[in-house]
């Protein structure tokens, strides 16, 4: 897929990645996807009290973090979930 992230590993191609609008979401595994869907569904996103120590979360690129892509982020997160279903990664 043009534009999605290459593993640093390997240098192949995520497995798991779609495109959002003009950006790519990939992801590394279903751990991975797990944990940035629970942040795109959060209502409320509480930051770490060490603000010199940023979490994974902390950093996702701004157009996950925006609202306004929740909708489109959803999709492509259960889009992702049935790739990996068909392709037996999950």
């Amino acid at each position: 897929m043009p534009g999605a992230e290459n593993d640093p590993v390997s240098g192949l191609p995520y497995l798991l990645a779609t495109s959002v609008g003009r950006h790519i979401l990939w992801v590394r595994n279903l751990d991975h996807l797990d944990l940035i869907e629970a942040y795109v569904k959060a209502t409320l996103r509480e930051r770490t009290l060490q603000p010199t120590k940023m979490t994974t979360l902390a950093r996702l690129p701004a157009w996950i973090k925006l609202a306004a892509n929740r909708g489109d982020l959803l999709k492509a997160i259960k889009n992702l979930r049935a790739k990996a279903v068909r392709t037996g990664l999950a």
